[in-house]
């Protein structure tokens, strides 16, 4: 099963604990693909950052792919700290979507 999870505004300390819940709770059971749709947040602090970084953690130990779908702004903090490397990253949420993209 494919969960794709739109986030949208701002990721900052303020709705960094929010965030944390909504990408955990999107990791359920079944799932086998994990889509974080960034396309419309306009930004993304260290809390969501942080968050990016349990969820991908809890993710490889379950054995699910995530992909994160970025806007200008999600992709330039991303890789702006180095973590481009870390996430499979892609521009279009169909991009994100089709088996064995990015």
């Amino acid at each position: 099963m494919t969960s794709v999870l739109t986030i949208p505004g701002e990721v900052d300390v303020v709705s960094g604990e929010d965030f944390a819940t909504r990408l955990h709770a999107a990791l359920t059971t079944d799932v086998e693909l994990l889509v974080i749709d960034m396309l419309r947040v306009d930004f993304l602090g260290s809390a969501g950052l942080a968050a990016l970084v349990e969820v991908q953690d809890e993710a490889d130990r379950r054995g699910v792919e995530v992909r994160v779908v970025c806007g200008r702004v999600a992709r330039h903090t991303i890789e702006l700290t180095g973590l481009g490397e870390r996430f499979t990253l892609a521009d279009t949420l169909a991009a994100a979507i089709e088996p064995g993209r990015p």
